[in-house]
């Protein structure tokens, strides 16, 4: 990527993040992180974002959740991270001059990010240069959503998974989470919370990139244009509305990306991304979007 990029012939935006892994300590981050390769041009971000794994995922009951899976007494998954050893890591990154990037899956997970982005700012150890970005946010409690916007952490949400595939849907997740299930993704929880939210796709888990698949998914909540006979809707309370899906494929993905003064609205001195459609996507019903 960065030869690409010094040759100016990187044909895709990048943003290269660095893995923080929970058995490295202060020492050891700042010895390997210390002298980042900082690179803002030729589409190329690099040396700007540390990534850390707070826990897994849910089908394989890795995902932290506050409370336990219904089909496991007692066991609720488990964090990556000790609550101090987290702080510490963060704490550190953010001197060397890091934005954070986590992924969280579970509420426990996203609940120790919360706590510990609230601790370092109550220490003043960070300030406004410092993005905190959580990917995925499946599950997550009002009170922690609440208090994402004035702690600054923006979310990188996953609208190509806001619905309901029979097989997966009803064999992986209902069993695993029960009622817990309806309530995932919270999309429009985190927007009226005042959240920066950007759309991710999290490929090649998921179908090929497609900002306007992300836009109708996000409105609609429903599978019923990529599986067939899926349209059942995925709690019908968090459906977002056009402008915020639209806004979450474009100026809010390059901010999470670190990238909107290259990229995400068209401006003077930015890159002229521009893409034709056969509809004005502004006027049409999320049921009538089309998208190949």
């Amino acid at each position: 990527y960065r030869e690409l990029a010094n040759e100016d012939r990187l044909l895709i935006k990048a943003g290269m993040h660095y893995r923080v892994k929970s058995n490295e300590g202060k020492n050891n981050i700042i010895t390997e992180f210390s002298n980042p390769n900082k690179m803002y041009e030729n589409k190329l971000v690099d040396g700007y974002f540390a990534k850390i794994f707070v826990d897994g995922v849910v089908e394989n009951a890795t995902a932290w959740l506050k409370e336990p899976y219904e089909t496991m007494s007692g066991w609720a998954g488990k964090g990556l991270w000790p609550d101090e050893k987290l702080f510490e890591a963060c704490k550190t990154l953010y001197k060397l001059g890091y934005d954070l990037h986590f992924h969280c899956i579970g509420d426990a997970a996203v609940s120790q990010v919360v706590r510990t982005i609230e601790k370092i700012k109550s220490e003043g150890k960070t300030d406004s240069h410092h993005r905190t970005v959580i990917a995925h946010v499946q599950i997550a409690d009002k009170t922690d959503i609440s208090k994402m916007a004035n702690l600054g952490i923006s979310v990188s949400a996953n609208p190509y998974w806001f619905g309901k595939e029979r097989n997966y849907y009803y064999k992986v997740e209902k069993p695993l989470l029960g009622d817990r299930a309806e309530h995932q993704y919270p999309m429009k929880s985190l927007l009226d919370a005042g959240v920066i939210v950007s759309s991710g796709s999290d490929y090649s888990v998921t179908p090929e990139p497609n900002p306007i698949m992300a836009i109708k998914t996000g409105m609609e909540r429903s599978f019923r244009d990529i599986f067939p006979g899926c349209d059942e809707v995925l709690g019908a309370n968090e459906c977002a509305d056009f402008m915020s899906m639209f806004n979450s494929v474009t100026i809010n993905a390059a901010y999470t990306s670190r990238m909107e003064r290259k990229t995400g609205s068209l401006e003077e001195e930015k890159y002229a991304d521009l893409a034709v459609l056969s509809e004005n996507i502004f006027e049409t019903p999320a049921s009538q979007m089309q998208y190949i």
